[in-house]
């Protein structure tokens, strides 16, 4: 019997070691560094505070997980939608998307990078100076916006190409375009950027090509938008447009709105000038030859009957919203509303410790008296009427 205890005691000591050998050796020479999962921040992060978990098209679809008070109001506008039984098909949740990717990106053009370079790629083809890349983003009070969009980039592209067929790449008409052009471009960026404050193209005499002229025309007038000189950029563009020999006179129509919407923005504008701009943008949206501009046309129309008309406009967002009709744009109507209630949102008490800055003070007349907006500026209150009148109501 003590033979065998013996023979058990030796071979589970042998093995003992085995084992041990074994997980030493491992750790010495078989196994290489092993990092735990990222990111690697210093404070621990459980969730975000101002948008749900991505990819943020399962939230726009249903999946809203545990809500937050303090999630931007375009997300809650989309689980008001979701909490009341209203689905969201798949054209809705891209469209949803699109607003909160842009949003969360700092742009409201996707393309505009791939089109930049479309535009570098193809004035290497006729201009000897060389430019690697285009300030699009101007500065204004700590905050940026894109100034120069996708379809600029694309539009100097294609008008480059006609440039090329008709004269040549190195016909002189075609670099001095060129030329003008870069200045164009190069008064759009952060004028901190720019080391010698850029000037507007000179205009052509009388005695060069009418289409060149036309086309510097319009170059000087861009120049003037995207250098923030919204008087001169509407004049240019008013004139273009009466010029029906031009080819920039139709597009030209759209952007003295387009100026004059970027001037009540930036600057202000009268309500002359307003009235304007609504009355050009809608003579396009009736008008069969201008159905490319139609879909530009009816988003600015919103951009500035927000701002004029808050109570009327927010009502019919909020039908959008709510609705579901087929082709209805909801990306421009989820981010109208939302600038609306940023700007409408009843002040609310804050924790002593919240850094974050209190929404603004409610106005008088407020144009948000829906079931939607009270729900959401409710579910962003920290009072106890609130919360009192949540469970009553809803």
């Amino acid at each position: 019997m003590k033979r065998i205890v013996s023979a058990r005691a030796k071979l589970k000591k042998a093995m003992s070691a085995f084992l041990a050998s074994a997980v030493i050796g491992g750790s010495m020479f078989g196994i290489g560094q092993v990092i735990a999962c990222g990111p690697f921040f210093e404070e621990a992060v459980f969730h975000h505070e101002l948008h749900p978990d991505l990819p943020l098209k399962l939230f726009a679809g249903g999946n809203l997980g545990i809500l937050q008070p303090d999630y931007a109001r375009s997300y809650l506008v989309v689980a008001y939608r979701h909490l009341t039984g209203k689905p969201v098909d798949l054209e809705m949740n891209k469209q949803f998307t699109l607003v909160w990717d842009s949003r969360l990106s700092a742009s409201m053009d996707p393309d505009y990078r791939d089109y930049t370079d479309t535009w570098l790629k193809a004035r290497k083809e006729v201009s000897e100076t060389k430019i690697d890349r285009i300030e699009t983003y101007k500065y204004v009070d700590y905050s940026a916006f894109l100034n120069i969009n996708s379809d600029a980039f694309l539009t100097a592209s294609e008008t480059l190409k006609s440039y090329i067929s008709k004269y040549g790449a190195k016909d002189k008409r075609t670099t001095d375009w060129v030329a003008a052009q870069d200045l164009v471009f190069a008064g759009g960026g952060d004028s901190y950027n720019n080391k010698v404050k850029p000037v507007a193209p000179e205009p052509l005499p009388e005695s060069a090509d009418a289409e060149l002229r036309n086309d510097r025309d319009y170059q000087i007038a861009s120049f003037n938008f995207y250098a923030g000189d919204f008087d001169k950029a509407i004049a240019g563009f008013r004139k273009i447009s009466q010029d029906k020999q031009s080819r920039w006179s139709k597009l030209s129509r759209y952007l003295v709105a387009r100026s004059i919407a970027r001037k009540a923005t930036l600057a202000k504008a009268s309500s002359e000038e307003l009235t304007e701009a609504l009355t050009i943008l809608k003579d396009i949206r009736e008008s069969d030859e201008d159905k490319d501009l139609h879909e530009a046309a009816a988003r600015l129309i919103s951009f500035i009957r927000v701002r004029t008309e808050p109570v009327e406009r927010s009502r019919e967002l909020i039908a959008i919203l709510e609705g579901d009709a087929a082709g209805a744009d909801y990306r421009n109507a989820l981010s109208d509303l939302t600038w609306v209630m940023d700007r409408y949102a009843p002040s609310r008490e804050e924790d002593e410790d919240d850094d974050k800055p209190a929404p603004k003070s409610e106005p008088k007349e407020s144009p948000l008296d829906d079931d939607l907006s009270r729900w959401v500026f409710n579910f962003q209150a920290t009072d106890a009427a609130s919360a009192d009148q949540a469970f009553k109501k809803w």
